[in-house]
């Protein structure tokens, strides 16, 4: 009987449901700002999570060094590339 409990146990550690890839947490794409005004050289794309418009109230928007903007914004993440920045769901400025 323990030599039967013992096979049971095991083939249902076989099949035990694991988390698939589609279903973890995408890894980060952004990084911290160094402070209040400026992002990492390696990342040099601002990202801006809080709109200024009261009809967008939250409206990620990310700013690229030469953008009319860049230097009036405080960012609130950092990406290397404008790529990331899309991927983690930012936009380019309308202006």
């Amino acid at each position: 009987m323990k030599l039967l409990s013992a096979a049971m146990l095991a083939l249902s550690l076989l099949f035990v449901p694991t988390t698939s890839n589609a279903q973890e947490a995408a890894p980060s794409l952004g990084v911290a700002p160094l402070d209040i005004n400026n992002c990492p050289d390696t990342h040099p794309v601002k990202g801006n999570k809080a709109g200024r418009q009261a009809s967008r109230p939250a409206d990620p928007i990310y700013h690229v060094p030469d953008s009319r903007y860049y230097l009036a914004t405080d960012p609130e993440e950092c990406f290397a590339t404008v790529e990331d920045a899309e991927a983690a769901g930012y936009r380019a400025p309308l202006r």
